[in-house]
């Protein structure tokens, strides 16, 4: 019986000292109400916005880390990003909203790469997804 209780003594502290490797954990503690959304990557890092999300106020830092709160402006990701009007079919109705989109034109539907400008690269993504959205 004393065996037993050595053996379960031994678990125990193994268990309390794999708890106590695990590393630092990382905590948001403030959160409000917005309508922020996306993903922010870096390292091996995510930060996902949503309704409820850390409030970061102006900068939050600790050790290497930093969060910076504001409107996050990013594009919206949609199953078929060359149909800009949104109908289902990227047609000639597309091909005229991007051309009269044409040049710098940060966060406009035709800029289909989202490199802030509307050029040859959005035409040509455009006339590969021609036809019909999957």
């Amino acid at each position: 019986m004393m065996w037993c209780a050595r053996t379960v003594g031994v678990i125990i502290v193994i268990a309390l000292a794999a708890a106590s490797s695990r590393g630092p954990t990382y905590d948001i503690a403030r959160s409000s109400i917005d309508g922020g959304g996306g993903l922010s990557s870096g390292g091996e890092f995510d930060l996902r916005g949503v309704i409820g999300q850390p409030e970061a106020g102006p900068t939050l830092t600790g050790g290497t880390f930093a969060l910076t709160g504001g409107v996050i402006a990013a594009p919206t990701m949609q199953a078929c990003p060359a149909d800009i009007i949104g109908d289902g079919v990227v047609n000639v109705t597309d091909l005229l909203n991007l051309l009269a989109a044409w040049g710098p034109n940060p966060g406009h539907a035709a800029d289909i790469n989202g490199d802030g400008s509307v050029n040859v690269t959005d035409l040509l993504a455009l006339l590969a997804a021609w036809g019909m959205c999957p």
